[in-house]
């Protein structure tokens, strides 16, 4: 969870959409810079923006959304704040309260734009639908929202995880040089490409949380590729991260190619609840695979691991360690 989330989430609701009445366009309300902010939203109905807006200070909200059956177009706008984030550790400045949309409506979708500077999150939803938006250099999370859809998106050089939260889909998108964790959820995760998250160093997996990732490119992040409670992880590619490729504390890992991950190609240390089927893994820093006991394996191909092929787990078909058919 990144560091604020819950500073400041709702702020007082001192700006009522009349005192800025939107301008009418058929059934499609256009929304500009508001003179007083937040800008509330509190019917249900379709609203785009017709302009860029900005706050003026990390600790505003641009846009509250108190309703359910809400759609927000952005239009290709931006909604814009005075944060930035960089360094080694990265970090962002000046941090605060202040969130580009927080929705606390169920059913609520929010497409097409930029949000960029905000003092804590990017977006913050209860629920619904995030497409085609772009969260960058926020103070927070670029994007925490709970049983949604994100697609599309892309989120970097936030302060937090690129995208965080629970029971989320998140598919076709971009999550890159966030300070945190590049997709920290329980949900399913697919075909998504998750690079070089964890510039704060302190956590910084590509996905982390219970559930299922599938056909995600995974690369380059501070720790754990792939790091899983719980989950299925299948036809993954996972190089260059500086943990395990994938740890996996319950399920099913197979079908990836777990390649130059600093720590073990696969590590599953709980006794009996993971089976590990049909992975290419290689030159990883750490074990080919490092299981609990129990662990099931089989039709794995393991090559040049530097700390060894195979510990722990037990092999109930034939893999190739090394050349050869013996693992270990």
């Amino acid at each position: 969870m990144s560091k604020s989330i819950w500073v400041s989430l709702i702020g007082a609701l001192t700006c009522v959409l009349v005192a800025a009445p939107p301008v009418l366009a058929g059934d499609v309300k256009l929304l500009k810079q508001p003179s007083t902010f937040p800008l509330v939203i509190g019917a249900a109905g379709s609203y785009r923006l017709k302009s860029n807006i900005t706050v003026p200070d990390a600790n505003t909200t641009a846009i509250q959304i108190t309703t359910n059956d809400v759609t927000l177009d952005l239009n290709g706008y931006r909604i814009f704040g005075p944060t930035t984030c960089g360094g080694n550790p990265q970090s962002c400045t000046p941090m605060g309260g202040g969130i580009g949309i927080n929705a606390a409506g169920f059913t609520v979708v929010i497409r097409n734009g930029t949000i960029r500077g905000m003092g804590n999150a990017g977006i913050l939803m209860t629920g619904g639908r995030v497409e085609n938006v772009v969260a960058t250099h926020n103070g927070g999370d670029g994007l925490f929202v709970g049983r949604a859809i994100v697609t599309g998106c892309t989120a970097t050089e936030n302060g937090g995880a690129g995208v965080a939260g629970s029971e989320l889909i998140v598919t076709g998108s971009l999550m890159a040089l966030n300070t945190g964790a590049g997709v920290l959820a329980n949900g399913v995760a697919l075909g998504n490409v998750v690079y070089a998250n964890g510039q704060g160093e302190a956590f910084g997996p590509g996905i982390a949380g219970n559930g299922v990732v599938i056909a995600n490119v995974v690369q380059g992040n501070f720790s754990d590729g792939v790091a899983g409670g719980a989950g299925t992880v299948v036809n993954n590619y996972v190089h260059g991260n500086g943990g395990a490729g994938i740890s996996n504390g319950d399920g099913l890992v197979a079908g990836n190619a777990l390649v130059v991950n600093s720590g073990d190609g696969v590590s599953a240390s709980f006794a009996g609840t993971t089976s590990v089927i049909g992975n290419a893994v290689v030159s990883n820093g750490g074990f080919g695979l490092s299981l609990g006991v129990g662990n099931a394996f089989e039709t794995n191909a393991l090559l040049g691991n530097t700390a060894g092929t195979v510990t722990g787990g037990v092999a109930m078909g034939t893999n190739v360690c090394d050349g050869s058919t013996t693992c270990p």
